[in-house]
């Protein structure tokens, strides 16, 4: 009985001192002041240019940020491994038409681990330009994009104008009703 009592203090110990630490690293968290922001990836602020980068679509065309110069550009960043990305798809290839039809051309990042069981390449393929393996990691990389889904609006001039997380979020006149 006297080893079940010690047993029970000594755990109670271990508890109150996980407490007082998990409270100290809290406190401290505080002090520094830095606002968590779950959509944000890290990657350039709303109006600032898209990171520079030179990678190759998977037709062959070679991508540098001239790409994004001249029209607005919808670049989705998904994983054949996330299924958010897999349920996003579908909507996506559906508004490709609308997008295009607003002078809006669709960027495709997709990260995928070589086996893309769930058809997401093929889906996607016909929907805009699509990257693919090292090009796309390398993609996400430059923009310090961390997170799938996500999607970027660039404007005309290359710039960043709108970070989101889903297709809904698009913003008018864009938006498929």
């Amino acid at each position: 009985m006297t080893v079940l009592t010690a047993a029970v203090v000594v755990l109670g110990l271990l508890c109150l001192l996980n407490l007082a630490v998990s409270t100290a690293v809290i406190r401290r968290l505080r002090l520094l002041g830095m606002p968590v922001d779950p959509a944000s990836g890290g990657g350039p602020a709303i109006g600032s240019p898209v990171p520079a980068f030179d990678v190759m679509a998977d037709d062959g065309t070679s991508l540098t940020p001239d790409f994004l110069r001249g029209r607005r550009t919808l670049i989705a960043f998904l994983s054949t491994t996330c299924s958010a990305c897999v349920d996003h798809a579908p909507e996506l290839a559906l508004r490709a038409a609308e997008l295009e039809s607003s002078g809006t051309q669709v960027l495709l990042v997709l990260l995928d681990d070589g086996a893309d069981a769930r058809g997401l390449r093929k889906l996607l393929s016909p929907v805009g330009t699509l990257l693919t393996g090292e090009n796309a990691l390398a993609f996400m990389t430059a923009c310090q994009v961390d997170a799938t889904p996500t999607y970027w609006l660039t404007g005309e001039d290359g710039t960043l104008a709108a970070e989101l997380q889903d297709l809904d979020s698009l913003p008018l006149p864009l938006r498929a009703d």
